[in-house]
């Protein structure tokens, strides 16, 4: 897998050099990046696995500003870089939520040290994540988005949270579009669309809906083998609890929905269904 790297850098000299070293080991690098405003659009295009974050940046806001930004709005770790040697600059980094710190020296001196600490950073961030799927159990949701829950309860243990067995969801999907079911989950900003880097499941238990903050593809891999990907917004639940119909050419009928089947997925979707009912 090549994981692609935005490096937010105001200075081109460390940028490129930086550039080469993640590029000679296999990573894909986002163009030259030197303010906070150019890394939201870029974030935007490019979506980068990890950023790493100069500290000085040619903009207003500056890279501790951008990591308060990716925590709170994006699923994307970072790294601090910086030339600076100022332990209160290196405080105020600390409460960003930031994964690593780097110095623009390593570059020249540790270039391993560099590949090593993306790579660390990389690997912890996806086994943090996929803690919230609890080895072939379940996965935790909330009533609600969690980090808006957060901020207006200030604390992070309430009574939205939920644990569900993964034999009561019916299917995770990160479909957008504004229906009955996002006025539940949101409940007081009515068709609101569902947020980035957040997806959402129907469960049966009351017919109650939760969201999570991850991606689809980070717990595809752990869900249980009667979980299936449809189409690239939807993995379902194909045991004979949530199956309603036999699939037709290009639909399947799970719980309470009529889903369209992606062209890439009827082979593994056919596969799946033989071996269970056939």
């Amino acid at each position: 897998m090549v994981h692609k790297v935005l490096i937010v850098e105001n200075e081109p000299e460390y940028y490129f050099n930086f550039k080469d070293i993640l590029v000679n080991n296999g990573f894909d690098v986002g163009e030259f990046c030197p303010t906070y405003e150019d890394a939201l659009e870029l974030i935007e295009s490019f979506k980068p696995d990890i950023a790493v974050l100069d500290i000085d940046l040619d903009s207003e806001r500056t890279g501790i500003d951008l990591g308060n930004y990716l925590f709170q709005h994006e699923d994307i770790p970072f790294v601090f870089m910086t030339a600076l040697n100022d332990r209160e600059i290196f405080n105020k980094a600390l409460h960003t939520h930031h994964q690593s710190f780097l110095v623009k020296t390593d570059l020249a001196t540790d270039k391993e040290k560099v590949v090593r600490t993306i790579l660390t950073v990389l690997n912890n961030y996806r086994q943090e994540k996929t803690k919230e799927v609890k080895e072939i159990l379940g996965a935790t949701g909330y009533k609600g988005y969690y980090q808006d829950l957060i901020n207006n309860m200030g604390r992070k243990d309430f009574e939205f949270k939920k644990f569900i067995d993964f034999e009561n969801i019916a299917y995770f999907s990160t479909d957008r579009a504004p229906n009955e079911k996002f006025e539940q989950l949101v409940g007081y900003k009515k068709g609101e669309e569902l947020k980035k880097n957040y997806i959402w499941f129907q469960t049966d238990l009351d017919n109650e809906i939760f969201v999570m903050q991850t991606q689809l593809n980070q717990i595809e891999d752990l869900l249980p083998n009667y979980f299936v990907r449809i189409n690239q917004q939807t993995i379902a639940n194909i045991s004979t609890k949530f199956l309603k119909k036999a699939r037709t050419e290009n639909h399947l009928y799970i719980y309470d929905q009529e889903f369209k089947i992606a062209r890439k997925y009827r082979k593994e979707i056919d596969q799946k269904l033989s071996s269970k009912y056939i």
